[in-house]
């Protein structure tokens, strides 16, 4: 999307000491996640229909899987997929 995505620790309220402390540089080593939706709101979660159109609200194509969901929250985790270079194999969203 030629987007890219940062983490504010700042706008977190939040500081890099806990994950510092953590990180010692060891991997995740591919690991699989399972992502549970919370809610359908475009842009941030989305699907679309058989025409290609953005559905407005959850019908049959929301409890379809094998209906992609898309939307900026799909974007940040494909974004950190990408930086972690294979530390996250895949995410499963449910």
């Amino acid at each position: 999307s030629g987007m890219d995505m940062f983490y504010s620790y700042d706008a977190c309220n939040s500081t890099a000491e806990e994950w510092l402390g953590f990180y010692e540089g060891d991997t995740l080593g591919g690991i699989k996640l399972k992502a549970s939706i919370p809610n359908y709101l475009e842009p941030m979660i989305f699907k679309r229909d058989g025409e290609g159109d953005v559905i407005s609200e959850p019908g049959p194509e929301y409890y379809n899987n094998s209906i992609p969901y898309e939307g900026v929250y799909m974007n940040y985790v494909n974004e950190i997929m990408r930086i972690a270079k294979g530390d996250i194999q895949e995410v499963t969203y449910t």
